[in-house]
């Protein structure tokens, strides 16, 4: 497995290496550390969890995290294809906290809604009434819908539940177990899936902005050299 390129910039928060042979967008990497400053203080992170951030090759990428993949997260060191990409950091600050994070389709839930979803392999929106199916089965790339609920969770139920649930479940967490895990911190499952599914539709996005962590008019480098912008607003 080949090395991991050097640190080139550390910030407060932050490490940041890379071996792509473009250069990210001016003020690129001081958004990133106040994204992960901010992340940290709205989950109750150790002030002193530092995430690496590598932005590597296609053939780096696919040697560290598999084909197929535009990124990937372990030991609070994210590694992706993208100059910025705040879905990894979200793993990343999350590793940092506890490694065995929580069941599989939030835990993909909290980093898409966090994150930001403009990755397009997310596709787009999914019908909420696939939910219970989703929830049941190994995660299998609905992050769009997995973004919807748990940002409808987030809305709805505030952060504490939700944080309580994260922390009595883990990615392994059968589906049993993890139902009785939600019902003691938020309620009934099936009553709470009713409600999301009939809960007003939120064009794309909109509850990803709302939970959104920083407001920053950056914008980040997409690896065609087109930029996204940031804006939580």
């Amino acid at each position: 497995m080949p090395l991991l390129p050097e640190i080139e910039w550390s910030g407060e928060h932050l490490d940041y290496g890379k071996s792509a042979d473009q250069e990210a967008c001016g003020g690129s990497l001081e958004y990133m550390d106040a994204y992960v400053g901010a992340l940290k203080t709205r989950l109750g992170a150790d002030p002193g969890l530092r995430v690496e951030y590598y932005w590597l090759t296609p053939e780096e990428l696919a040697d560290e995290c598999g084909d197929g993949n535009t990124g990937c997260t372990g030991y609070s060191r994210a590694q992706s294809l993208y100059a910025v990409h705040p879905h990894e950091l979200v793993h990343a600050v999350r590793d940092g906290i506890d490694p065995d994070q929580t069941y599989s389709f939030f835990e993909e839930g909290f980093a898409s809604t966090w994150g930001i979803l403009y990755d397009p392999a997310f596709g787009e929106a999914q019908d909420r009434s696939l939910i219970s199916e989703a929830l049941a089965e190994e995660f299998d790339n609905d992050y769009q819908l997995a973004s919807d609920w748990v940002g409808y969770l987030l809305a709805v139920h505030g952060d504490e539940p939700l944080a309580e649930f994260s922390d009595e479940t883990s990615w392994e967490t059968s589906y049993s177990n993890m139902a009785g895990e939600f019902e003691q911190a938020i309620g009934p499952l099936e009553s709470v899936i009713d409600d999301f599914v009939n809960a007003p539709s939120c064009p794309s996005g909109i509850l990803t902005k709302s939970t959104g962590i920083i407001q920053c008019p950056l914008s980040a480098m997409m690896p065609s050299g087109g930029s996204l912008p940031l804006d939580f607003s």
